[in-house]
């Protein structure tokens, strides 16, 4: 029975790898292969750079490939390439609308990006920055500084180094 259960085993992963872009069709599948493996490799370290100049080579010899539009996307999203990853991801599922894969991580990065926009509209709003030639004054109801007046602190250097 073991036996017999190691052999499924070793045709099951034969047909994969038959299948798989690494052992079929011409040299720039195989290629993209690799690059899709580096890519993999390069992001699971956290060298996303790396994974997205991995995927974007692969892009160029497998434009139809969607699993690699959607590594882009992630190692896009990754290093804050948020216009190009949400790009990415609807190139993905131009050419596979049905891979749940995809819709999933395009679902979670549209969430991360609508927040992290309002995120950005909110401090935008919420920080007014002074040009430096401006006096800074308290609002009313809070308290000054506790610093002491300009005129109390004259003299008081001097007495301590005589």
């Amino acid at each position: 029975m073991r036996r017999r259960l190691m052999m499924a085993l070793v045709v099951f992963l034969a047909t994969f790898a038959i299948n798989s872009q690494g052992w079929a069709g011409d040299n720039a599948t195989k290629g993209a292969a690799g690059d899709l493996k580096k890519g993999y490799q390069a992001a699971k370290r956290g060298y996303w750079q790396e994974a997205r100049a991995r995927y974007e080579h692969a892009s160029k010899k497998v434009p139809g490939d969607a699993e690699v539009w959607s590594n882009l996307g992630v190692a896009l999203e990754a290093i804050g390439h948020y216009d190009e990853a949400g790009d990415a991801y609807l190139k993905a599922l131009e050419i596979d609308p049905g891979n749940s894969k995809i819709r999933r991580n395009f679902g979670m990065f549209n969430e991360f990006y609508a927040s992290y926009i309002a995120v950005q509209e909110d401090v935008e709003n919420a920080v007014e920055i002074p040009d430096g030639d401006e006096e800074i004054v308290p609002d009313e109801g809070e308290e000054s500084s506790d610093l002491p007046d300009e005129d109390q602190t004259k003299g008081a250097g001097d007495a301590s180094h005589s």
